[in-house]
């Protein structure tokens, strides 16, 4: 059975995913195509307590490939909320797995030697969280609140959505 990437048990929470081999290497190499494809390095924003979080998401109508990912690295894994409005009967229930903060880089870290497609957003992944640390918020000056937030639109830019700056 497989844990987490560090090998200490989640909080309380173990994977409920036994993977059908013990070679971790093939499975991280598996995840990093996937990951590739189908999932979203980002950084988000809350306004409210005007902190930025590194988050790595994966949403998929299919539970077995997120539970893997979960029996990987860790994260979370729930039910997307389907809004009728948006989506009739008809579609089926998506999943979606996340990893946050520290959990998010480690995941990120261990899949980087494999990524092609989100190669670009995994190292400014990881520049961004080696000037985070452990700490959020807590004593932030406004040139690290600067770093975080042009961080951020960079990582806009190279999704697209945000035209590039110099």
């Amino acid at each position: 059975r497989l844990t987490l990437l560090d090998e200490q048990p989640m909080r309380g929470k173990q994977p409920l995913f036994d993977l059908p081999t013990s070679n971790r290497d093939d499975w991280v190499r598996w995840a990093a195509g996937f990951v590739d494809g189908e999932g979203c390095i980002d950084i988000a924003y809350r306004p409210k307590s005007r902190t930025h979080y590194l988050r790595l998401t994966v949403v998929q109508v299919e539970k077995q490939p997120l539970q893997i990912l979960q029996a990987l690295f860790g994260g979370n894994l729930r039910e997307k909320f389907m809004n009728p409005k948006y989506h009739p009967p008809h579609h089926r229930q998506a999943y979606y797995w996340q990893a946050a903060a520290q959990q998010a880089i480690r995941a990120i870290s261990a899949l980087r030697p494999w990524l092609i497609v989100k190669a670009k957003e995994a190292d400014l992944a990881a520049e961004f969280q080696k000037g985070i640390g452990r700490a959020i918020t807590r004593g932030v000056s406004d040139e690290e609140r600067t770093r975080r937030t042009l961080c951020r639109e960079r990582m806009k830019a190279l999704k697209g959505r945000l035209k590039p700056f110099k």
